[in-house]
């Protein structure tokens, strides 16, 4: 999760720099977000949490 976090956080570097437009990062931000949305479920299964 925390390698995700950081994924995150240079594609936004990335975008807000011009280096990348948003058009071609935004699919990869999606999945990144899809991701983390899976293992935050995932913890919180394992944990028992709902």
């Amino acid at each position: 999760m925390q390698e995700l976090e950081e994924t995150l956080y240079w594609f936004e570097l990335l975008e807000e720099s011009g280096i990348v437009t948003g058009d071609r990062i935004s699919t990869l931000q999606k999945e990144a977000n899809e991701l983390m949305a899976i293992m935050v479920a995932s913890v919180k299964t394992a944990k028992g949490i709902s």
